[in-house]
């Protein structure tokens, strides 16, 4: 109290220091966080070209390059009629499970493989089904490039195969 009557001005200076040292120290904090933060992007972008060196290096494919590769396959018209032919004597059923949490890509897949489901007449007789279970709600956005949207076109997707072939939709 006697320094503030002595000192008028000081408690306000006092707060003026005070509200820039704590302005100083969050500057100090973002510089830190952008610092580390670019570290480790640098880490992440040398670490991706050091596995893409390995896989290369020993011919391995990770389960994204699998994808990949299956949609390139399944998309070249003459590869794929000879994959989807073969495939056609065995494959009754695609169980999709966790369907909210699949990428555009594999679906993709699935579409592919199941189109022949709902080709109309068939050699076999067997009824082939599609049957994919999720729930948006427990979707784990950008899961391996998931996009949760697409299980609801892609519900919509084989109602309308299934209507054009008539056969029944559960949704």
């Amino acid at each position: 109290a006697k320094l503030s009557k002595a000192f008028p001005e000081w408690p306000e200076k006092l707060q003026d220091w005070q509200d820039l040292f704590v302005e100083i120290g969050d500057r100090l904090k973002q510089a830190q966080i952008y610092e580390m933060t670019l570290a480790t992007y640098h880490f992440a972008e040398a670490l991706l070209v050091y596995i893409d060196h390995i896989k290369q290096e020993r011919n391995l494919l990770d389960y994204d390059d699998l994808i990949e590769k299956t949609v390139d396959l399944l998309s070249d018209r003459q590869a794929s009629a000879w994959v989807l032919y073969k495939l056609d004597g065995g494959l009754d059923h695609i169980l999709v499970d966790e369907a909210q949490d699949t990428s555009p890509a594999q679906w993709q897949v699935i579409t592919a493989l199941a189109e022949e489901f709902f080709s109309g007449e068939t050699a076999r007789e067997t009824d082939r089904t599609v049957f994919a279970v999720g729930d948006e709600k427990q979707s784990i956005f950008s899961f391996q490039g998931a996009d949760p949207q697409m299980f609801d076109k892609m519900r919509a997707h084989f109602a309308e195969a299934n209507e054009a072939v008539e056969k029944p939709f559960q949704p």
